[in-house]
C-alpha cells in the first residue's frame, strides 16, 4: 500500500543521535485541532459563502426598497408640473421653491405655456424639460423661454 507525505515525513524525521532524542523526548508536540480540517470549511469561509447579511445597518439592502425609491423619484419629477397645474387649477400665483433654495413667483400665464409644452414633448424630453425646472431660476427661465418660442 502506499505511504503519505505525513507518513514518510514521521519516519525521516527521527532524531538520530542520542542527543537530539533526548531533546525530542523533553519537549512536547501541540496538536490544534483545526476546525475545518476536510478543507471545505476554509473554502467556504473564504469565498463568503457562510456569512449572512446584516440588515440590521441604515444602507443594508432590504427586499422592495428599490421599487419604494424609484416611485418616489417619479413623484418628485412629477411635483413641479403638479405645482404648475394647481397654479391653473386655482387661478392664483403660488411660489415654487427650486433645488438651490431658491424661491419664485408663478403666475397663471406662465403656468400655461410651461404645461402646454410639456405636454407636447416626448418622455425623454419632458424628464429633461423637469429637470431643468427643478435645478434653479436660472434653468426655470431657460426653460420658459423656451416655453415662449416654441408657442409662438
Amino acid at each position: 500500500m502506499a505511504k503519505f507525505l505525513k507518513d514518510i515525513i514521521s519516519e525521516v524525521a527521527q532524531p538520530k543521535s542520542e542527543g537530539d532524542k533526548n531533546f525530542v523526548d523533553k519537549h512536547v508536540k501541540q496538536e490544534i485541532d483545526l476546525p475545518f480540517k476536510d478543507g471545505k470549511k476554509i473554502w467556504d469561509i473564504l469565498n463568503g459563502n457562510t456569512m449572512t447579511k446584516d440588515h440590521t445597518k441604515p444602507a443594508s439592502y432590504k427586499e422592495g426598497e428599490d421599487e419604494e425609491v424609484y416611485e418616489q423619484v417619479e413623484e418628485i419629477t412629477e411635483g413641479i408640473i403638479d405645482t404648475l397645474r394647481q397654479v391653473i387649477e386655482s387661478n392664483t400665483p403660488l411660489q415654487i421653491k427650486f433645488k438651490d433654495g431658491n424661491v419664485l413667483d408663478i403666475d397663471v400665464e406662465t403656468a400655461s405655456k410651461l404645461i402646454a409644452v410639456s405636454e407636447e414633448l416626448t418622455e425623454e424630453n419632458l424628464d429633461i424639460f423637469i429637470k431643468s425646472l427643478e435645478e434653479s431660476e436660472v434653468s426655470f427661465m431657460k426653460m420658459l423661454d423656451f416655453a415662449a418660442t416654441v408657442s409662438q
